[in-house]
């Protein structure tokens, strides 16, 4: 009954299974550390990650169960503002406490090498009296700044040993630094993934405020179009019954762009059906009547969705009388 409590306790308690790994490596071993198995977890843990977060986290729990220490936190540079810390990531502290400290107390260590640093070592006054006094409320004993390719990504920082007798030599510290150069640049790849995401977005809004452009051009066309002919025939009753109906027509068409835009064309929602292409950019080129333009050639049948590539013949013809204009 003992046993099995022991082993519950053990379980349940990250803690625990530290404190009882290093006694049993203390006793069991030469070596303080099997590192190379340490090293295949960490690097396990790392790739099981799907996100930046996850890795950071990984990458806390790694150096907790690695070197015995009693919570960790990640303070990430800010994309915005590289020289600042942004929003951490913490693993077993005290939030609260950890966000407490501000980014202008945390920007000096972001300069520093990548190198392990315990608290008695300041780091050439990096840690100011104040973040040293922050650091010291929540058991921060060590830190260890985060770079890839030259640039810093973040710091890490380390609790208390969870005995207090450990000492650390120069392997541990070796192995801290490998480990944080492997955790910048798994941080590094998904911050690049996410501005590039970024950018691929912002190129997509500008292909479709282009093609909006377009929609509001050929609208404009035909409102030009009828505010000339009315300044000769505006007294003309057959010429008023059709201006009230290309009046419609136009605000039919706008409110049908305005929806289109709360709701964008995806494969999912598109009405594909068999068009006759030919026939399709007559109809476009109608819409377009001042314009001298003719349609000729075959007529291939696909399936597309008609209102979609209406517009597309419209935005070609309209583009055309444009450049053509003058010439």
């Amino acid at each position: 009954c003992l046993v099995s409590l022991g082993g519950l306790v053990l379980t349940l308690s990250n803690r625990y299974r530290r404190k009882a790994s290093i006694w049993i490596q203390r006793k069991l071993y030469d070596e303080k550390y099997d590192y190379r198995g340490q090293w295949i977890v960490f690097s396990e843990r790392l790739a099981d990650a799907g996100d930046k977060e996850s890795v950071v986290r990984a990458a806390l729990l790694s150096f907790c169960t690695t070197f015995g220490r009693v919570g960790a936190f990640f303070i990430p540079v800010d994309k915005d503002s590289p020289d600042r810390g942004g929003a951490g990531v913490y693993y077993e502290v005290d939030e609260a406490s950890a966000r407490s400290i501000s980014p202008e107390e945390y920007a000096p260590l972001l300069s520093l090498p990548p190198v392990p640093r315990t608290m008695e070592d300041r780091a050439d006054g990096a840690v100011s009296p104040v973040l040293a006094e922050k650091l010291a409320a929540m058991d921060v004993s060590l830190f260890l700044p985060i770079l890839a390719a030259g640039k810093a990504e973040g710091v890490i920082f380390l609790g208390r040993p969870i005995d207090g007798r450990e000492q650390y030599d120069m392997e541990d510290f070796e192995l801290m630094e490998a480990m944080g150069r492997q955790v910048g640049l798994c941080v590094r790849s998904f911050r690049q993934s996410e501005e590039l995401a970024t950018a691929r977005e912002v190129e997509a809004l500008g292909k479709l405020g282009t093609f909006v452009l377009h929609d509001l051009k050929n609208q404009v066309y035909t409102l030009s179009l009828l505010m000339d002919n009315a300044r000769r025939f505006i007294s003309d009753p057959i010429f008023q019954k059709d201006m009230l109906e290309t009046l419609g027509n136009t605000i039919a068409n706008m409110n049908i762009l305005i929806t289109q835009l709360t709701h964008l064309p995806t494969e999912s929602n598109m009405r594909l059906e068999p068009t006759d292409l030919h026939d399709l950019a007559v109809k476009a080129c109608g819409s377009l009547p001042d314009a001298a333009l003719s349609v000729s050639g075959k007529h291939p049948v696909v399936a597309v969705d008609q209102e979609q590539i209406c517009k597309l013949f419209t935005n070609l013809c309209l583009n055309a009388v444009e450049a053509s204009q003058g010439k």
